[in-house]
Order: C-alpha cells, then sequence, then structure tokens
C-alpha cells in the first residue's frame, strides 16, 4: 500500500505544472527528519556489488545496461584507470548516439602525476592538463571554473576542489564536446555540506542536478559504487522531493527513499556503501532543496512519469 500511494503521489506531482516553484512546498520538520534518519539506519543494507543471480560483467563497455540507472538519466560504473581505459571510455560515452551530455568525475585529491595510477588521480585526465593526446584522440580542456579550496568539514569528508570544464575530444576530423564537473571527495567518503563557504557546493550540486533531469549524464569514481551511489541518490531524492515529503509520517517517508534505492540498486547493487553516505544524501537533498526556496530557484522536473514499482531481487 505504502508503495502504491508513493507511486500515486509521484504520478499527481508529475502531472501539475511541470515548472512548480520551491514556494509551494512546506519541507519536513527536524523531528520528522531525525527519526527518518534513525530508521533509515537500521534499514540499510550495503548491497552486494554483483547481484546473486548475475555473473560478473566480463564486458568492459563503459556504457551497458548493467551501468544504466532505471528511471533515471544517470549511468554509473568505475573510472578509467590507464590510458587503455580512457581510450575505451572516450570511444563508449562521446562517439555514440546521443553522446553524454555531462561527466561528473569523483576521486582523490590532483596529484603533479601524469599518469593514472590504479584509477587513484584519473582527475587529473579531465583537469590538470590543456591538452594531451591518448591513442586515436586529442584531448583539449577549456577550464570554466572552480578549482576553489573550501574550509574543511567533517573529518571522512574533505572536499576540497569543485572543477567544472569542457572537454573536446578529436579524431579524424570529428569533434565530440562534453562537459565535466570533478568532485575531489575520497574513497569511502560523502559530500559534506555542513562548512559552505558562500554556498560553492550547494550553487554546483544543484547544477548537477539540473542537468541530470534533461541530459544524460555519466557519474564515476574509482569504483563507481560509494560516491558514485551517494551522489546520484542525492540527486534522485532531490528530484521526487515533493512525493517523499508529502507524508509527515516518518515510516512512510523511510519506505519511499528506500524504493528509490532499490530502483538504483537494480542493475548495480553495490550502489551506496554506508549509513553515512546513505543518510547524507538525504540530508543534502534537503539542504540543497531549502538552499533553492531561498534563492527562488524553479524545480526542474522530469517529463516523464517516475515509477519505483518494480523491486530488485534484494531488499533493502
Amino acid at each position: 500500500e505504502i508503495e502504491m500511494y508513493f507511486l500515486h503521489e509521484i504520478k499527481r506531482n508529475l502531472s501539475k505544472n511541470k515548472k512548480p516553484t520551491v514556494k509551494q512546498e512546506v519541507g519536513p520538520s527536524p523531528e520528522i527528519i531525525a527519526q527518518v534518519i534513525r530508521t533509515v539506519k537500521k534499514r540499510f543494507i550495503k548491497g552486494p556489488i554483483y547481484a546473486k543471480e548475475h555473473a560478473r560483467i566480463k564486458d568492459k563497455s563503459f556504457i551497458r545496461p548493467s551501468n544504466s540507472i532505471p528511471n533515471t538519466n544517470f549511468s554509473a560504473t568505475a573510472g578509467p584507470k590507464n590510458a587503455d581505459d580512457l581510450i575505451r571510455f572516450f570511444k563508449d560515452t562521446l562517439f555514440r548516439d546521443p553522446p553524454i551530455a555531462y561527466i561528473i568525475a569523483i576521486g582523490n585529491r590532483v596529484s603533479e602525476l601524469d599518469t593514472c595510477p590504479a584509477g587513484v588521480d584519473f582527475l587529473n585526465y579531465y583537469m590538470k592538463k590543456k591538452s594531451y593526446d591518448v591513442g586515436p584522440y586529442h584531448v583539449t580542456r577549456k577550464h570554466l571554473g572552480g578549482s576553489y579550496v573550501f574550509h574543511h568539514g567533517h573529518e571522512e569528508s574533505k572536499p576540497n576542489i569543485f572543477t567544472e570544464s569542457e572537454i573536446t575530444v578529436s579524431t579524424e576530423g570529428n569533434n565530440q564536446r562534453v562537459g565535466v564537473i570533478g568532485i575531489e571527495l575520497k574513497d569511502g567518503s560523502y559530500i559534506d555540506l555542513n562548512i559552505d563557504p558562500n554556498d560553492q557546493k550547494k550553487e554546483i550540486l544543484w547544477k548537477i542536478f539540473k542537468i541530470s533531469v534533461e541530459h544524460p549524464v555519466f557519474v564515476h569514481c574509482k569504483h563507481g559504487h560509494g560516491r558514485t551511489g551517494h551522489l546520484i541518490l542525492t540527486m534522485e531524492i532531490l528530484k521526487n522531493y515533493s512525493a517523499i515529503f508529502s507524508s509527515d509520517d516518518p515510516d512512510v517517508i523511510t519506505e519511499r527513499i528506500l524504493e528509490i534505492l532499490n530502483n538504483m540498486r537494480q542493475q548495480r547493487p553495490g550502489l551506496v556503501h554506508s549509513t553515512k553516505q546513505i543518510t547524507e544524501a538525504i540530508h543534502n537533498a534537503i539542504v540543497l532543496r531549502r538552499h533553492a526556496l531561498e534563492k527562488g530557484y524553479e524545480v526542474p522536473i522530469a517529463d516523464d512519469e517516475v515509477s519505483y514499482s518494480h523491486r530488485a531481487a534484494y531488499s533493502v
């Protein structure tokens, strides 16, 4: 009954004005949020990297059904780990129809290394050099903004750099452009919005949210599970905010959030590794919604109706 109610509420909200403003909605009280967080912590189960009924995937393509998040514009995977991976990455994401519009790259601190050992410094592929060659591709980068340093927040979360670039990848007269937003975030961590000078984190996350509603977005970290799942879950809670928080019952709200996570894990069961990653995703979605309210931003809503009625083969 909760599931059907959730689906009904989503359809009802999407059937209204496609561009409502956040001023039409009232957020949950701190008491309700606290109860939701407690319940989510009790019910959260870390998903396996591979579903029991799925064999380990030998296909090394970056774009494949198992990387697609159902009912969303997101694809998720591990990032390129070496030059051969990077060649395949560009081929799979850009030289296809339709090409990926944006890449969200989540990784460790950008170093002085030119290479990408064990996937640790793949942000260098997007951020460090203005141009380079890899295989048949010539890559040029136009810096659009960011690379600012944030104050450290929680010890488990120190995202020092959010940067944005436009990458042009050329081969045999064929040029493809893609926007890249790089987020520095260490393995196993989460985005911390508790300390956010000048609302810089909120602004770039809101931009990711708006892009993800309208365009194909490819998200990757080193493994493509924990940090990647944390970011996508934040965006999906934000997208379905009205339907999720239309109830004052913490159990109903919790069920709706876990249903979203279940949907995300249909093809990629390892998404979101820890209770901190899921609870901070909830917190961040609420903070971003309130930020939009304060700024008077218009809330983009996907044109397609969202349905999370199909449950994965395992439960959350």
